[in-house]
């Protein structure tokens, strides 16, 4: 990132059709159109104001209660309630099936296989508008999944509620791995960035990455339960934790929080096609997050003083500040804070 850039956040406001209620998870569809699941109900965001598709179709959503969006390669989009799970095609909503139980993972694959985990009865997949239960052959230990995954070499990667470790699952063969024996810990979310790097976030390991078919581990003194990891279109990986952080760097792995002060309450997040990331921080709304190439710089990164009179530049790159009861403090062009003339009000 640049030197001197960081994001700003604003909370979306009930004032642009957002209601009151816990955001759970977005997803940006290719038409460009943001689509946010709460806990009661199904919004789009078309850049100006917020819909609510609560009372679309009566008959698709039996429950309003929004795990998981997964876009397929046909353009429709799949949603996962507390209560199966829907498919919007064409303008229409349609109940495709598994009424009886919450659907927390949904992926495709080129075959145009979707599919589809479960919280309790395993592993489906859909196609054509048929279902078929893959628990047996798939997930015969642990019926509630967390987590899905199809990378770009068509394996399916499965992260289970219970069982630690993941699974995948490719021609037939199932292979279940631990990260070469690093893993004892459940994977709570599986995601692959541009340059086909493998990344999951553990429940109590932080984050852990396959690059080149060998693991490193992220630091877990600074984040040890990952909720969700996202990727980001530079190559690194946003990881919802405590706060919200990204990962950069795949050789050092260094977590850098990109919202220190905010929300401490995250669940999800997402980058747009324009850089922006949408935080669904539950019960504090849903966040939008702008990269600016500008930074604040308070008396936290070492400023005297609150009041800046008046700033200067010089041929070196240097920034000269008047600060009120500080005197003339220098900013580097490498961020460094140094004080020049002592002063009372310069």
């Amino acid at each position: 990132s640049p030197a001197f850039g960081q994001y700003f956040f604003t909370t979306i406001s009930s004032e642009l059709g957002i209601p009151r209620t816990s955001i759970l998870t977005a997803k940006q569809t290719k038409d460009g159109a943001l689509w946010v699941g709460t806990e009661s109900g199904l919004l789009r965001f078309d850049g100006v104001r917020f819909v609510s598709f609560r009372n679309a179709d009566a008959s698709a959503f039996i429950s309003h209660f929004i795990y998981c969006l997964y876009e397929a390669r046909d353009g429709s989009l799949w949603i996962g309630t507390d209560h199966g799970v829907v498919r919007y095609h064409e303008g229409k909503f349609t109940h495709e099936g598994l009424a009886d139980v919450a659907v927390r993972a949904i992926a495709g694959d080129p075959a145009g296989n979707i599919w589809i985990g479960t919280m309790g009865r395993g592993l489906f997949t859909w196609r054509a508008g048929e279902l078929k239960d893959m628990s047996a052959e798939i997930s015969p230990r642990d019926r509630s999944i967390l987590s899905l995954l199809v990378d770009t070499e068509d394996r399916l990667w499965i992260g289970f509620y219970h069982d630690p470790g993941f699974v995948t699952y490719k021609d037939g063969v199932l292979t279940r791995l631990d990260a070469d024996g690093q893993i004892s810990s459940v994977v709570t979310s599986i995601c692959e960035s541009p340059q086909g790097n493998i990344w999951l976030g553990t429940h109590s390991q932080g984050v852990f990455l396959l690059r080149a078919g060998r693991w490193k581990q992220s630091d877990t003194s600074v984040v040890s339960r990952v909720l969700q990891i996202a990727p980001a279109a530079d190559g690194g990986v946003w990881v919802c934790a405590d706060t919200v952080y990204k990962i950069e760097d795949p050789d050092t792995l260094k977590l850098q929080a990109v919202m220190p002060g905010g929300t401490d309450n995250p669940g999800t997040v997402t980058e747009d096609h324009e850089g922006n990331i949408w935080i669904c921080a539950k019960t504090d709304g849903l966040i939008r997050g702008r990269w600016m190439p500008f930074k604040f710089v308070t008396k936290t990164e070492g400023l005297p003083g609150k009041a800046v009179k008046t700033v200067a530049e010089d041929a070196r790159g240097n920034l000269w500040l008047a600060v009120q009861h500080g005197g003339i403090t220098r900013i580097s062009p490498d961020r460094k804070i140094s004080f020049g003339l002592p002063g009372d009000d310069p």
